[in-house]
């Protein structure tokens, strides 16, 4: 029997985990003040679309998933709500 070894790529905290660009994250990039997120709100569903916890999601994809069914809503700097 022959094992495959599969290796999955290095995540990087400064590229947003659906598209690929600049997620603006104050944590990564050492900047003052708090993150753009902290008054945003993410929906469960979107945040398991991203998938790694390990990098955050852009605003673009933030904006661009804004209209979709949610099953439940995160916010980061506030209340979450689930089903």
């Amino acid at each position: 029997m022959v094992r495959r070894v599969i290796r999955k790529a290095p995540v990087d905290p400064a590229a947003c985990p659906l598209c690929g660009g600049d997620n603006r994250c104050v944590k990564v990039s050492g900047e003052p003040g708090p993150c753009w997120c902290r008054s945003a709100t993410f929906t469960f569903d979107l945040l398991a679309r991203a998938g790694t916890g390990k990098a955050c999601i852009c605003e673009r994809c933030l904006e661009r998933h804004a209209g979709a069914p949610a099953s439940g809503v995160y916010r980061p700097g506030g209340d979450s709500k689930g089903p």
